[in-house]
């Protein structure tokens, strides 16, 4: 039965009609951006692109978007799993894996982008030290000149200061940054996902994270929850995982989730898969669903943009062959969903908690 429809502002509605799912959106300049990894049945695709009368164009060119199996992925877009504006440059996060394809473990990167001519401003590149065997580079954050990174892979996040170039890996493999074993991914309705044999998709690790308007939180989860926090004087303190472990919390029990967001007043934005709607949560936990519309499709990567609208990619991974028990059920086009944000948010206490803070 179809999801009926709701805002607490406006409808959502289409800023972008892409033909590959795409799963992350910046917005830049007066430009909209999309990162477009490449996923099972979908692999032909520029990984990044600009928004051009509603539909998708290759950027920045180059190169960058000519990948093809047996390249090394270098200097080029292998998979961009996630896309963030940040101090007027276009941060990208490239897996610099594909599937069925062989890449250098050097593949993996983080490059900055000027969003207007394109230009590449550095690209971050993390030794063995920082990720390991079996790591995987999936979203980031940036809070003054420090640069976090979630690892889905393994579990943990690098952390690397822009201004030093120091970087540091934290709670690597620890339990709080890896699935929990006795939760399951779920699309819409709760139906849990699964591969062609019937078996649970592989383990998605620690995936989106915030940092708090003020830097005194950092908090990250995985797609099947919960959202966990800990206090950034501990996440860069010299003392060790186990220890600092002890002061980690929930902040915040969730269904399976696609992307998060958190604006500048401290509300925390939690697409939610399960029931097409995104939720808001306040810094004291009480929360509201900000909307729930049929064609949030596995609502993803969140983005607030500047002029607080809320930019909703839906890519429809809950319908790829590798969680829909072998068949892709994915509909071209897949939108990219634009809504207001009220001006009530931040300023008065939110409704009923229906994800109660723990």
């Amino acid at each position: 039965m179809p999801i009926p429809s709701f805002a607490a502002t406006t409808a959502p509605h289409p800023i972008a009609r892409s033909p590959y799912p795409a799963n992350g959106i910046a917005r830049l300049g007066g430009s909209d951006f999309v990162s477009i990894p490449r996923v099972e049945g979908h692999s032909e695709t520029p990984s990044v692109a600009v928004i051009q009368n509603g539909q998708p164009v290759a950027f920045p060119g180059n190169g960058w978007n000519d990948w093809k199996p047996g390249d090394d992925g270098l200097d080029s877009f292998v998979c961009v799993n996630a896309i963030h504006p940040y101090r007027g440059s276009l941060w990208c996060v490239d897996q610099g894996q594909a599937p069925g394809a062989d890449t250098s473990f050097e593949a993996q990167k983080i490059v900055e982008i000027d969003p207007q001519s394109g230009g590449i401003r550095q690209i971050l590149r993390f030794a063995r030290d920082y990720m390991p065997e079996g790591a995987t580079l999936n979203d980031l954050r940036i809070y003054e000149d420090l640069l976090f990174a979630t690892d889905s892979g393994i579990g943990g996040v690098v952390i690397h200061n822009l201004a030093t170039g120091e970087t540091r890996r934290r709670l690597s493999q620890h339990p709080a940054a890896r699935k929990p074993a006795d939760q399951e991914r779920k699309g819409t309705g709760g139906h849990p996902l699964a591969q062609a044999d019937g078996t649970p998709p592989d383990p998605t690790q620690s995936d989106m994270l915030e940092v708090t308007p003020d830097g005194e939180l950092f908090l990250w989860a995985t797609p099947t929850g919960p959202i966990r926090a800990i206090p950034m004087e501990a996440l860069l303190s010299d003392r060790s995982d186990e220890e600092i472990a002890t002061e980690i919390f929930v902040y915040a029990q969730t269904p399976n989730i696609g992307g998060t967001a958190m604006d500048d007043r401290g509300n925390l934005y939690v697409s939610d898969i399960e029931t097409r709607q995104v939720t808001v949560i306040s810094s004291d936990g009480l929360s509201e669903v900000l909307v729930r519309d049929n064609r949030l499709k596995s609502p993803d990567a969140l983005l607030i943009a500047e002029d607080r609208k809320l930019l909703i990619p839906c890519p429809q991974l809950e319908y790829l062959a590798s969680t829909n028990g072998g068949t892709d059920g994915t509909e071209a086009p897949f939108e990219v969903m634009e809504t207001d944000l009220p001006d009530h948010l931040g300023q008065i206490k939110l409704g009923d908690a229906i994800w109660p803070k723990a």
